[in-house]
């Protein structure tokens, strides 16, 4: 229960949030898995001005402590970015709950749920009173909450947040995100090393090319690169799922050296020990294997959550997959110029797409 500093007067209650946090409510089931498997790898990280850091969750920890009101982490698709954040989350949760009066209530936000309709405002008090159902009076109570210091803010994806978004939409968006820091605040931003999807998008923004160059724009902020997973973070991982024939999956993927680069990104090697269940089959089986199999294992597991059937996600890859092998630009945002492409063949496409909102609408 949060008290205004100023005054004995109960503002919110976050115990049922915090408890949520602490059980995995609401996450993903890929981090369930992480979090009962107790897989999670603290990744190293580079700082922008030079030095490496061996744990991005130490680092966090320290920057919540210490100085600085924003941090972002970037990294490419699948580098660890947001089970980091579902790891601190928990982590700060659970003393949340320890000590009610004296620590930070980490606010977990996944920007990818952000619509254009809203502002980030409107976003904010929709997430605290509807979704968590935290009953805040207003959203200046959020503010001056956030000005003392009682949250940690980490704020997921914002790459994902501006995947529809022109230019001048991206620039306000990061402006509202950047007015969050006030007073004793602390943000955390993660968010694609280079989020722009073409060469039309960068000739539009002229002031700025990437995240990391319109942050230079504010000022009390750090950025972190996160790194490869490391031998020891890879042999670590495997044990968590294979126990003690772990070394034979790491004797088996070393010649391999198309298995070995994959195995340094978080999501990669998550493929890897979700389809090989043998060190053996490891020593038979090639990327494009294991791809497939690990598509066949996704699309079952989440085909409860979407209206196509299996063949007709597996048709509308395909064409997708058969234009990206003849093309550079293609840009995979939702913003696909299929008319443009004829090798895409809109046709096709159009048909399998037809046929998907059909049975979604039967469904209804």
């Amino acid at each position: 229960m949060l008290r205004d500093a100023r005054s004995p007067r109960r503002i919110a209650d976050f115990t049922e949030y915090l408890s949520e946090l602490v059980d995995g409510h609401g996450l993903p089931p890929s981090y369930a898995e992480t979090a009962r498997k107790n897989s999670f790898v603290s990744l190293g990280a580079q700082d922008e001005d030079g030095p490496r850091v061996d744990s991005i969750v130490d680092y966090i920890d320290d920057w919540k402590d210490g100085d600085g009101q924003l941090l972002t982490i970037l990294g490419e698709y699948g580098s660890g970015k947001t089970t980091t954040c579902f790891h601190v989350a928990q982590k700060y949760a659970a003393t949340a709950l320890l000590n009610p009066t004296g620590a930070r209530i980490p606010i977990l936000i996944e920007l990818k749920h952000f619509s254009q309709s809203f502002s980030l405002r409107t976003f904010l008090a929709d997430f605290f009173s509807h979704q968590k159902g935290i009953n805040m009076r207003s959203y200046s109570t959020f503010e001056r909450l956030n000005r003392q210091g009682r949250f940690v803010l980490l704020l997921d994806g914002f790459d994902e947040m501006t995947n529809y978004a022109d230019p001048a939409t991206v620039h306000k968006y990061l402006d509202d995100i950047l007015s969050l820091q006030q007073g004793k605040a602390k943000v955390l931003l993660t968010c694609r090393t280079s989020f722009f999807k073409d060469k039309t998008d960068l000739e539009h923004l002229r002031t700025a090319s990437d995240l990391h160059t319109l942050l230079h724009k504010h000022k009390g902020y750090r950025v972190l690169y996160l790194s490869s997973l490391s031998d020891s973070q890879v042999q670590f991982y495997l044990s968590c799922y294979y126990g003690e024939r772990w070394t034979q999956f790491f004797r088996e993927l070393q010649p391999r050296s198309e298995l070995r680069s994959i195995a340094n990104r978080p999501i990669l090697l998550h493929m890897i020990v979700s389809t090989v269940h043998s060190a053996e089959s490891l020593s038979l089986v090639n990327t494009t294997e294991l791809y497939e199999r690990y598509t066949d294992i996704w699309i079952k597991r989440d085909n409860w959550r979407c209206h196509l059937t299996p063949s007709q996600r597996n048709e509308i890859s395909k064409v997708l997959a058969w234009g990206a092998s003849f093309t550079r630009d293609c840009r995979f945002s939702g913003r696909v110029d299929f008319q443009r492409k004829a090798y895409l063949s809109p046709a096709r496409l159009g048909s399998a797409c037809a046929t998907g909102r059909r049975s979604w609408a039967a469904s209804r």
